[in-house]
């Protein structure tokens, strides 16, 4: 729901940015800088409070009427003749943008019958900086790389607008037989029958290839598609090698900031992960957090999982502090982006919890670790349903281990207690939370 409302507050802004673009241009094109950076400022920064007559600040219902009730600004207008000279007040450089906040969830509203709720709260649950990047893209905006401070006022100049490109929407023609190949393959990948979705994967990549040519974002699926399938048989090297292909392709066409480049990332991790290459997987992981951070947002269901990840990557390299602050800002984000009613969630959070009881452990934390690991085996518990399951047994070995531990550490004029053999890792995880 989150991500659908963020994409329909961009098309409604789109729209409205679009009319006054083409308005400006009609008067003057020096005024175009100025009217994009009004209206992202307006829409993405805090609004600014007016000033009331007696000096203070005014209240939302204390502010002027919108343009279509003039006759109450001619009356407003005349008390203030009438009450002795006014203070000068400064003309706006854009005096549509007052009430620019409403057009757009209007534009929501009538676009797409969708109500997105009080402005005041729409930066709660959307991403400022994840919706300045759609709008630009959609329009056609470039703006300078800086770090853009909303809360400052102004967020954003018109020195930081370097360049309007034209965005053009075309058909791209499509080969029928190799899209059914390619979904023949998808499907077959997903039903776990490899040798038929390596047989379709293949004839719709070479269709593709010399139809369109190497360069789209079809080719990049079957690579990545047939890369996954390498990884299930066993052939490690040649999936690494497919994703390289699908990497190159989408960052070419797609760009560096695109969604299947960050997934990508991801997959190159969990594969170099399985070769032994911690350092580099950290790398993929840590890439592909950023990534679907700046295009989703900061709590979105695959950035938690990215960084969970990287926490779990942190763990094994020894870096114990590091992992436990990845790992608990993961679990946090996960339960308030999913709830713990949503089957994914529980999955991700027994595998965070277990790492998080580990690390903790290792850095001498054992009140804190015993918390963690009470969590998981009463997660398993309610997973399996059989007290006798060896997934409930392991997790019950380790936490009694731990109760030993803290019980250790907390006597009076007592060492701390060393593990000689902690229990294996949490396994990362795949894209939408599966284990790998």
């Amino acid at each position: 729901r989150r991500v659908h409302g963020q994409e329909m507050l961009a098309r409604a802004a789109k729209r409205l940015l679009r009319a006054r673009l083409a308005a400006a241009y009609a008067q003057a094109e020096e005024r175009l800088p100025a009217t994009v950076a009004a209206f992202l400022d307006a829409l993405l920064a805090a609004p600014p409070a007016m000033p009331a007559a007696n000096g203070t600040l005014a209240s939302p219902a204390e502010e002027p009427a919108s343009e279509s009730a003039p006759s109450e600004k001619k009356k407003k207008n005349r008390k203030k003749k009438s009450g002795g000279a006014a203070s000068p007040v400064a003309v706006p450089t854009e005096p549509d943008n007052a009430n620019l906040l409403e057009a757009v969830a209007q534009e929501v509203q009538q676009a797409y019958d969708f109500d997105v709720g009080a402005p005041a709260g729409w930066f709660e649950q959307f991403s400022r900086l994840s919706l300045l990047r759609s709008i630009c893209l959609k329009v056609g905006i470039r703006l300078r790389s800086r770090e853009y401070v909303f809360s400052a006022t102004p967020a954003i100049m018109p020195e930081d607008v370097m360049q309007l490109y034209p965005v053009v929407n075309h058909v791209v023609p499509r080969c029928r037989a190799a899209q059914v190949a390619l979904e023949r393959g998808t499907v077959a990948l997903h039903r776990g029958q490899l040798d038929a979705a390596f047989s379709n994967l293949n004839d719709a990549l070479g269709m593709f290839h010399q139809i369109m040519g190497p360069m789209n974002r079809e080719v990049a699926s079957c690579f990545s598609h047939v890369g996954n399938i390498m990884h299930y048989a066993g052939d490690i090297q040649q999936a690494l090698l497919h994703y390289h292909k699908a990497l190159l392709i989408s960052r070419r066409v797609l760009g560096f900031d695109h969604s299947l480049t960050s997934h990508i990332h991801q997959y190159l991790g969990l594969l170099c992960h399985a070769l032994g290459k911690r350092e580099v997987a950290l790398e993929h992981f840590q890439r592909a957090h950023y990534l679907m951070r700046l295009v989703a947002g900061f709590d979105h269901p695959e950035a938690c999982i990215s960084l969970a990840n990287i926490g779990m990557m942190h763990q094994e390299l020894g870096d114990h502090s590091k992992a436990v602050e990845c790992l608990t800002a993961a679990v946090q984000f996960t339960e308030h982006m999913l709830g713990r009613d949503h089957p994914q969630f529980m999955q991700q959070f027994v595998a965070c919890c277990h790492a998080l009881s580990i690390s903790l452990s290792q850095m001498g934390d054992f009140k804190n670790a015993v918390t963690y690991q009470k969590k998981v085996y009463e997660a398993h518990r309610k997973l399996s349903g059989d007290k006798n399951s060896a997934v409930v047994a392991e997790a019950e070995k380790w936490l009694s281990t731990l109760v030993k531990l803290a019980v250790e550490a907390g006597q009076k004029n007592s060492k701390r207690p060393q593990l000689t053999a902690p229990p294996k890792g949490a396994s990362v995880l795949w894209p939408r939370g599966r284990r790998f």
